[in-house]
């Protein structure tokens, strides 16, 4: 690819009279003998969509980890009985839980491309 690009800047070709076909060419060539050309912006938008899953599951992971501690320290002033207090700790574990196994199966969603496919449709 950067060999493509040299060539095109030696030759000194401007905008209104540069051969596109023939360049199109020479890459579709270069792919046929293994060269990748990356859509950039599909890697960005894929980083974006990880970025916001991983963010919205953060946040929802350290309100669940605050109600934990909320619920620790009212045990703590003023004590509940033993079972309630499991109950009203395993919820918010449970709800941890469920939430990375979302979070995991999202980030797989996104690096299999299942969403650019359905949005073809």
């Amino acid at each position: 690819m950067y060999n493509l690009t040299e060539e095109i800047i030696n030759q000194k070709c401007e905008l209104n009279n540069l051969k596109t076909d023939e360049w199109l060419e020479k890459m579709e060539n270069m792919e046929k003998e293994g060269i990748d050309f990356v859509n950039i912006s599909k890697i960005d938008i894929h980083m974006k969509k990880k970025m916001g899953a991983i963010i919205g599951g953060a946040v929802m992971i350290v309100f669940m980890i605050f109600l934990i501690g909320m619920f620790l320290w009212g045990n703590s002033v003023d004590p509940i009985p033993l079972g309630l207090l499991i109950v009203l700790v395993a919820i918010p574990v449970v709800i941890i839980v469920c939430i990375i196994g979302v979070l995991i199966g999202r980030i797989r969603e996104i690096d299999g491309g299942e969403e650019d496919e359905a949005a073809k449709y």
